[in-house]
C-alpha cells in the first residue's frame, strides 16, 4: 500500500512539473476502468483544469479595464460641459456686439461701461459719462451718411463747413481699429468729404510730426483716425477737441469676432483717449457717441 501512495505521489510531482507548460501537453485522460494510478492521475489533471481560470483571469486583469476608461471618460464630461459653456458665453457676448449697434441707447451705454470695465478694470473714467445720453442712436434706414444727418439736425453746419472755424478743431471723429477701417469710414461719408475734405490720423506712411503740421495749418471738420494715433495728437495738443460734437465709434467685428473694444492693441488706446480728452464733455452733454456696425448697417 505505501509503494501506491509513493507512486501516485511520484506521478503528482512529475505532473505538477509540466503544470508551466501549455494545456496540449497534458496527457489525454485513460479510459475509464483504469487502476488506481489512473484515476489518481485524472484527478490531478482535472485539478489542473479547474485552476486554468483563475490564470485566465489573472492576465484577464492585466489588461486595460474598461469600466476604468469608462469612469475616466465620464469625469472628463464635466469640463466639456464647462467649456461649452465658456464657449457659448463667449459666443453671446459677440452676438450682442455684433448688434450692439442696432440696440437702444441704454443698452448701447451698458455695453460700453462693461467694455470699459473689462478693458481697463479702474475709475478713472466716472460712469456719468457713458449714460443713454451720451449715445446717439442710428435709424437703421438709408446708408451711414444719411443716418447720420438724420441724427444730427444742424449737420450741415457742423460737418461740411468751415467757416469761421479754427484749426485742427474737428466737430466730428471717426474712430476705427485700423487704418483700413478709419478708409472704410471715409468713403461711408462721400458728401462730408466732398464738401470738407476728411483728415486721415492714422500711421499708415504718415508720420505724427506731418499729422501735426497738418492740423496746425488747416481747419477741419472731421477727422478719421485709429485709437493710438489720435491720443498721441491730443496729448501734444496738435488735435484739438473743444468743439467736438459726435464721435463716430466703427464696432465692426474682425475675423475673430472682436470688435475695437475687445482687441489689445486698440481698447486701452481707445480708453485712454475716450478718459483724458472727452470725458468732461460727454458728462456735460456736449459730445455724443455713436456706435456703427459697417458689416450691418
Amino acid at each position: 500500500m505505501t509503494v501506491r501512495i509513493k507512486s501516485v505521489q511520484s506521478k503528482q510531482k512529475l505532473t505538477k512539473r509540466k503544470q508551466p507548460g501549455a494545456k496540449e501537453h497534458l496527457a489525454a485522460p485513460p479510459p475509464v476502468g483504469g487502476d488506481d494510478d489512473d484515476f489518481a492521475q485524472i484527478a490531478v489533471e482535472e485539478a489542473y483544469d479547474q485552476g486554468e481560470p483563475d490564470q485566465q483571469e489573472t492576465e484577464a486583469a492585466e489588461l486595460p479595464d474598461s469600466a476604468q476608461l469608462s469612469a475616466a471618460q465620464a469625469a472628463q464630461k464635466p469640463r466639456k460641459k464647462k467649456r461649452r459653456k465658456g464657449n457659448a458665453s463667449y459666443q453671446d457676448a459677440q452676438a450682442a456686439a455684433a448688434e450692439v449697434a442696432h440696440s437702444s441707447t441704454e443698452e448701447q451705454a451698458r455695453w460700453l461701461w462693461d467694455s470699459y470695465k473689462n478693458a481697463v478694470g479702474e475709475s478713472f473714467l466716472e460712469q456719468e459719462a457713458l449714460t443713454g445720453d451720451s449715445v446717439v442712436q442710428l435709424s437703421g434706414h438709408g446708408s451711414l451718411e444719411e443716418q447720420v444727418q438724420a441724427a444730427v439736425p444742424d449737420w450741415q453746419q457742423a460737418f461740411c463747413s468751415t467757416s469761421g472755424r479754427s484749426n485742427g478743431l474737428p466737430s466730428c471723429l471717426l474712430i476705427s481699429p485700423a487704418a483700413l477701417g478709419a478708409i472704410a469710414m471715409i468713403k461711408s461719408f462721400p458728401a462730408f468729404n466732398k464738401a470738407c475734405r476728411i483728415a486721415k490720423l492714422f500711421a499708415k506712411h504718415i508720420k505724427v510730426a506731418e499729422q501735426q503740421q497738418y492740423l496746425q495749418q488747416h481747419p477741419l471738420c472731421i477727422a478719421a483716425g485709429t485709437p493710438n494715433r489720435l491720443c498721441k495728437l491730443a496729448d501734444i495738443e496738435a488735435l484739438q477737441l473743444s468743439q467736438l460734437q459726435l464721435i463716430v465709434l466703427d464696432v465692426q467685428q474682425d475675423a475673430k469676432q472682436r470688435t475695437i473694444l475687445d482687441m489689445p492693441e486698440t481698447k486701452r488706446d481707445f480708453w485712454a483717449f475716450l478718459s483724458r480728452h472727452c470725458q468732461q464733455r460727454l458728462q456735460t452733454g456736449l459730445t455724443k457717441i455713436c456706435l456703427v456696425n459697417r458689416s450691418n448697417k
